[in-house]
C-alpha cells in the first residue's frame, strides 16, 4: 500500500460503501459513495468538490460508468423507489451525463431499468436493465432478452446486435440454486417455508442473459452469466465493439472478476484456505483465423 485517504464516516473525508473510482489526471480522483449518496473529487489528497446524489437522480439511483470523448461523465440508473410504479410493465429511467466539474446533469436518453408485475405474479426469477460504457460509447442490454443497444456520447442508438445464448429454459436446478441460496440468508421457520412454497410454485421461463456487464476500453461488451446461486459469474459472453459475437471466456470458480481493460484484467483470487489476493492478469488476444 503506497498511500490511502480518509476512514469509515460521513465526513468530507470520510466514506461510507464506495462503488465507482475515476482517474481524473495524475493527482485527482474522482470518487463515488452510495452510503453518503454523494460524488467527491480528491486533488492533492484533500476534498476540492462535493455533489450530492439529490441534484442527479430523480427518483432512481444513478452509478459512474466512465468518461465520454467530450469530457463529459456517463452515469447509469440502477435503482429506483419501490411504490412508485404499479402499473405492470417496463418503467423507464433517465441516463444522464454531468459536466467535468459535477455542476451540470442532462438527461440523454432513457433506458428500462425494471420490470413490474401483477400483485399475484410470485416467480422469484426477474429481469433488469443493464448499461454499461464500452470504449467510447454506452450499451444498454435488458436481460429478458438478447439484445445490446450501442448509444452515442449525446445519446443516439445506432446500432442494434441479437445474438444466439442457447438454451435458456429453467429447470430444477436453478430452482435449488435459488432456493439455497433463500435459506442462506433467511431466518428459518414457517413463514420462510410458505413463502418458498409459492415461489417454487410459479418459478420459471427463461434465465436472464447477463446478471451484470463491463465494457473495456476497446469497445467489447462482457455479459456475465446469470446464477441463481448469487455466486459471481465464471463465464462470460463477449461481443465486439461492432455488435459481433467474439465468443465465450470462462474463469476459474476461485476467480471473481473485478474489471477489465483493454489489455489486463483486475481479479479476485480465493486460495484453498479462502483467503483473498488481488491479482492482474494480461488478457491475451489472438488474431480472427
Amino acid at each position: 500500500v503506497l498511500d490511502s485517504l480518509g476512514r469509515r464516516g460521513e465526513g468530507p473525508d470520510e466514506f461510507g460503501y464506495v462503488t465507482s473510482i475515476f482517474p481524473l489526471n495524475a493527482d485527482s480522483v474522482l470518487v463515488q459513495d452510495d452510503t453518503n449518496q454523494r460524488v467527491q473529487v480528491i486533488s492533492g489528497g484533500k476534498v476540492v468538490c462535493t455533489t450530492r446524489f439529490a441534484a442527479w437522480a430523480g427518483n432512481a439511483g444513478h452509478e459512474l460508468q466512465g468518461r465520454l470523448p467530450n469530457g463529459r461523465f456517463s452515469l447509469a440508473p440502477v435503482s429506483f423507489r419501490p411504490g412508485q410504479h404499479r402499473e405492470p410493465g417496463w418503467v423507464p429511467f433517465p441516463i444522464v451525463t454531468a459536466t467535468p466539474d459535477l455542476g451540470r446533469i442532462d438527461t440523454i436518453g432513457y433506458m428500462d431499468v425494471f420490470q413490474t408485475r401483477p400483485p399475484d405474479d410470485r416467480n422469484p426469477v426477474r429481469y433488469f436493465g443493464l448499461l454499461v460504457q464500452s470504449g467510447d460509447v454506452l450499451v444498454h442490454v435488458r436481460t429478458d432478452r438478447p439484445e445490446a443497444m450501442w448509444m452515442d456520447q449525446s445519446g443516439g442508438i445506432y446500432q442494434v446486435a441479437r445474438w444466439d445464448p442457447g438454451p435458456r429454459s429453467l429447470g430444477e436446478s436453478d430452482w435449488e440454486q435459488f432456493e439455497a441460496r433463500v435459506r442462506s440468508y433467511s431466518e428459518a421457520g414457517p413463514e420462510l417455508e410458505s413463502r418458498l412454497r409459492e415461489q417454487r410454485e410459479d418459478f420459471g421461463g427463461e434465465r436472464p442473459v447477463a446478471s451484470y456487464a463491463y465494457g473495456d476500453a476497446d469497445g467489447n461488451l462482457w455479459l456475465a452469466e446469470h446464477r441463481f446461486s448469487g455466486l459471481r459469474a465464471e463465464r462470460f459472453t463477449v461481443l465486439s465493439g461492432d455488435g459481433a459475437l467474439i465468443g465465450t471466456v470462462r474463469f476459474p470458480a476461485n476467480v471473481e472478476v473485478l474489471s477489465i481493460s483493454s489489455d489486463h484484467l483486475l481479479v479476485i483470487e480465493r486460495d484453498e484456505w479462502d483467503v483473498q489476493a488481488v491479482a492482474l492478469y494480461s488478457l491475451e488476444k489472438t488474431a480472427a483465423k
